[in-house]
């Protein structure tokens, strides 16, 4: 073999080991990309509110941000805005509940029901 031939197998074998790591360069910034742009994610929202449950016999004590006390009762569920306390105090309460509430004149303690 003469020196032509040694160098050109060492070229080809520079690409031949690089072709598996550019493969899965490419693979990677496809399936990442590819989550990030579709529709599906670009119409994603952040929840506005979590809930609170309890089963059967089940009874949750827990406060509000504002230092509101709640006693929730069994199979009763209550929606809690994230915001709650900014803009207004209101939660939404299915089942039954106790409340002791923190005093507050400009944003009163209000609850819905369904």
């Amino acid at each position: 073999m003469d020196i032509q031939e040694t160098l050109q197998r060492r070229r080809q074998g520079r690409w031949v080991s690089a072709i598996p790591f550019l493969c899965f360069i490419g693979l990677t910034w496809v399936v990442y990309f590819s989550g990030l742009t579709s529709p599906e994610y670009q119409k994603m929202e952040a929840p506005d509110s979590y809930w609170v449950t309890t089963g059967a016999k089940e009874v949750k004590q827990f406060h509000l941000p504002d230092g509101t006390l709640v006693i929730l009762g069994a199979n009763s569920a209550m929606e809690v805005p994230y915001r709650y306390g900014q803009s207004e105090c209101r939660v939404h309460l299915s089942g039954e509940a106790r409340f002791e509430v923190a005093s507050d004149t400009i944003k009163p303690f209000r609850v819905s029901t369904r």
